[in-house]
């Protein structure tokens, strides 16, 4: 591609195209085209897939996700198409601002990315009672978000930060255990492909050693990347403050207004239609079963696995 898609949510730097490939050794002529060609013609040949053409950009994200690797944008690709299989609950073309009690999450992608390309996810949660309802139409909307990154985001990682100062931790603890947590987790590493460069959480709750149990194991020897902050200073000292909300003394909008634009615009016809194409990638299973890793992850409870994290 020559551009990045447009998106009135996100405002990519200049050169981020050009920098990002030549990063992962991509920025020669051509080069880029000769892998994406290499992926696209493997996709058609898989058995399995039910539908086998994908589109270019999606593919070109796989490469960049798996830092120019296109036997892991193989693995990752196969992943993501056995998951929307598997968990099709998640995969449902529904509007995100459609979708009931999920507003009082806060969600968004910054409009700036960080002066070494990265995209930063935001998040603000007001929720006190995890349910599993909550939690099934919550991730339906996460998976939304997922397929938005892979179209319209180009980026040399991702840093997280999730703000959880109003959250009754103690109530919400055995929300940690819930199947779609699990699931939607390993939607985002294992199949999406998220590098992480950094995972920020923003609270003064000492129960927070207990969400760092959780998600340390799938950090594996990524787990320095996990940082805990007890107020917004020691924060900005890993992300500009100029690139953060109004609330946090930052230049962008406030945090409301943010994720009503992600909300609405992932809500528009032209998104909707890019869903549904996308949920028709799924596979065969009569030809490739569903892996056992998967099963487990349909609701048996267990502890997390190590997932790969770039």
């Amino acid at each position: 591609m020559e551009a990045i898609p447009k998106s009135p949510v996100m405002q990519h730097r200049q050169d981020t195209l050009e920098q990002v490939r030549k990063m992962f050794d991509l920025d020669k002529p051509g080069q880029i085209d000769q892998a994406i060609d290499i992926l696209k013609e493997w996709a058609r040949k898989q058995p399995h897939f039910i539908n086998k053409e994908f589109d270019r950009v999606y593919l070109e994200g796989y490469i960049i996700r798996a830092k120019g690797s296109v036997e892991k944008a193989k693995e990752r690709l196969d992943s993501m198409c056995m998951l929307r299989t598997t968990f099709s609950h998640f995969y449902k073309a529904t509007k995100a601002n459609e979708l009931k009690n999920t507003k009082t999450i806060l969600e968004f992608v910054l409009p700036k990315q960080t002066k070494d390309y990265c995209t930063v996810y935001f998040l603000k949660n007001h929720e006190y009672n995890f349910g599993d309802a909550f939690l099934l139409n919550y991730f339906r909307r996460a998976a939304i978000y997922v397929d938005y990154l892979c179209k319209y985001d180009y980026n040399a990682g991702m840093i997280y930060v999730i703000d959880v100062t109003d959250t009754d931790l103690l109530k919400n603890m055995t929300a940690l255990t819930s199947p779609f947590v699990r699931q939607s987790l390993l939607v985002f590493f294992k199949a999406y492909g998220a590098r992480v460069r950094g995972l920020h959480i923003l609270t003064n709750s000492k129960l927070v050693e207990s969400i760092m149990n959780v998600l340390k194991p799938l950090l594996g020897d990524k787990v320095d990347r996990l940082l805990v902050h007890r107020n917004q200073e020691s924060l900005f000292e890993h992300v500009d403050k100029d690139l953060m909300p109004a609330e946090y003394g930052g230049k962008e909008e406030p945090m409301h207004v943010l994720a009503e634009k992600m909300m609405d615009f992932l809500s528009t016809d032209e998104v909707m239609k890019y869903i549904e194409e996308l949920n028709e990638h799924t596979v065969d299973t009569k030809i490739k079963p569903i892996p056992e890793e998967h099963n487990e992850y349909l609701g048996v409870s267990g502890s997390f696995r190590t997932l790969a994290v770039d």
